[in-house]
């Protein structure tokens, strides 16, 4: 092994790159639950796949539920839909409102958090509102 002093390559992305739009969309979230559901068998027991899934479909949830607020476009509503639908957890009204209120409640228990979270987005960004 050895350390060279000089950046060899470097990635650059743009709005036209596959990587940008999977970031966009957050395909991320449907591709992870996908590997859950194709190798948790494999490595994971019955009772600990079923954790697993739960908590990743709890989180998705809440992701669509907050995202639900952001008055997001069509295609990311119909990504999404069709792609959990595809993994056999067709996505309900239910269930998002279900995890817009356990999100919500998380974030009211945890203030600071929220706070955090609300610098970070609004006025970290661009250093004023």
């Amino acid at each position: 092994f050895g350390f060279v002093y000089e950046v060899l390559c470097y990635e650059q992305t743009h709005s036209a790159t596959q990587s940008s739009k999977s970031a966009e969309l957050n395909r991320y979230s449907s591709a992870n639950l996908n590997d859950l559901i194709q190798y948790g068998p494999f490595y994971l027991s019955k009772a600990e796949q079923e954790v697993q899934l739960k908590k990743q479909l709890n989180g998705y949830h809440q992701f669509l539920a907050v995202n639900v607020l952001r008055f997001r476009e069509k295609e990311f509503r119909e990504y999404h839909m069709s792609r959990l639908q595809e993994l056999g957890h067709p996505l309900t009204v239910r269930q998002v409102a279900v995890a817009g209120i356990v999100k919500l409640f998380r974030e009211i228990a945890n203030p600071g958090l929220a706070l955090s979270k609300f610098n970070k987005r609004f006025i970290n960004r661009k250093g004023n509102l």
